[in-house]
């Protein structure tokens, strides 16, 4: 009309009955309601879908996730919506996160200087560092109950024994953060 073409931005679909094994290159707007196994790159957004189910890396101007993503994401915007999963490392400009989404592993911003950690009602938000230290049994501890103590009952500690105490076995620290 008017003597223009008006040019649409091309959509595609990956149906929920889609499986799709490869490295998928587009451009434009990429809905994924189906499975992608393998690396995603678009000129343009990615939506995975709620039945949607990607293990790839994802590489696209803005990554909209409702559905669940084993990999990492490089984006410049990023918004995982409630339901939404990213299981992997994110590289983002800004990003939304809604209440009823997870994310789990590490989270940075496009700058190459590391943020400080912020103190969150969940916990640190940004960089996680996590330094185990082995632990040693620490040493006996002694009681002085003093003269007029009373007989010892089958289970009880007297005051001249040593009661070692042992730490809890550590468990491999894991970090998940859930809105």
């Amino acid at each position: 009309m008017f003597g223009r073409t008006m040019r649409r931005k091309q959509t595609s679909v990956l149906a929920m009955s889609s499986d799709f094994v490869g490295q998928l290159a587009y451009s434009g707007t990429l809905e994924i309601l189906g499975r992608v196994e393998g690396d995603i790159t678009v000129s343009g957004k990615v939506i995975v879908g709620p039945s949607g189910c990607c293990i790839s890396n994802i590489k696209a101007d803005a990554v909209e996730i409702y559905g669940e993503v084993q990999g990492n994401v490089d984006t410049m915007v990023l918004k995982l919506a409630a339901g939404g999963k990213l299981i992997g490392d994110a590289k983002y400009k800004s990003i939304i996160m809604e209440e009823g989404s997870v994310f789990e592993k590490l989270v940075s911003d496009h700058e190459e200087t590391p943020a400080s950690p912020v103190e969150t009602e969940l916990g640190y938000a940004g960089s996680v560092t996590s330094t185990v230290a082995e632990v040693q049994d620490p040493p006996p501890v002694q009681a002085d109950m003093g003269a007029g103590s009373k007989k010892q009952l089958p289970g009880e500690v007297t005051a001249d024994e040593e009661v070692p105490v042992k730490p809890e076995p550590s468990k491999k620290p894991r970090f998940q953060t859930v809105f």
